[in-house]
């Protein structure tokens, strides 16, 4: 489930699990929209990253309490939480001297079949990141740069706006589309021959969440 946390009760002892705080949420999901309870939960266990604050937006597994017989009442699986955290935008500073060299030495080169010069490749204006936790590891955030082709792409169509249109467009696109609450966000992530432990984003998908069928 995808929900918004709205409260987070102070924390009282427990026997089972050393202490518990009891969390109140608005669920978001489109086909169980209302609100939920969500307990126990050990704030304290939940380290760094993974302990959320309130209003934010987390996505969790959850499943119906065994104790409370109350409908709102769900127990949630601890190292579940995660979220997309948010969309960091920068000025592009440009090719690097090796990348220049580069584009240089093919734009002096003429092709066999070339009808004009060639043209030098643009930098891009901004640069984008996504901060976010993921499931194999919710205590951790992740920072990753994004390099779909969409997000050039997107610079070059909006390219007569100010830098405030252009950042404008870029989270319209990335952040309030690609993250929206209805939406399945994934990530596609690759790692570069030269740096072979960091990932970096290289495409994002976000279907839209698809609402279960109803039996009667």
């Amino acid at each position: 489930m995808k929900a918004l946390i709205t409260v987070k009760a102070a924390p009282n002892p427990s026997e089972a699990y050393g202490e518990t705080v009891c969390v109140a949420a608005l669920r978001l999901d489109l086909d169980h929209p209302g609100w939920i309870r969500l307990y126990p939960i050990n704030f304290r266990e939940l380290d760094g990253d993974s302990q959320f604050r309130k209003y934010d937006v987390v996505s969790l597994e959850a499943k119906p309490s065994p104790s409370d017989p109350r409908a709102e009442s769900r127990r949630p699986r601890s190292d579940s939480f995660v979220e997309i955290l948010s969309l960091d935008i920068e000025p592009h500073p440009g090719w690097t001297h090796a990348e220049r060299r580069k584009i240089e030495q093919y734009v002096q080169q003429l092709g066999l079949f070339d009808a004009a010069p060639r043209t030098a490749l643009q930098a891009p204006r901004f640069k984008a990141w996504y901060r976010y936790r993921c499931h194999a590891s919710a205590r951790t955030t992740h920072r990753q740069g994004i390099y779909d082709w969409e997000l050039v792409a997107l610079q070059r169509n909006v390219s007569a706006r100010g830098d405030e249109g252009v950042k404008k467009a870029i989270r319209e696109k990335f952040w309030d589309l690609m993250c929206a609450i209805d939406r399945d966000t994934i990530f596609y992530v690759g790692n570069q021959q030269a740096h072979p432990q960091s990932f970096i984003i290289l495409g994002v998908v976000y279907p839209q969440r698809l609402t279960p069928v109803r039996r009667s």
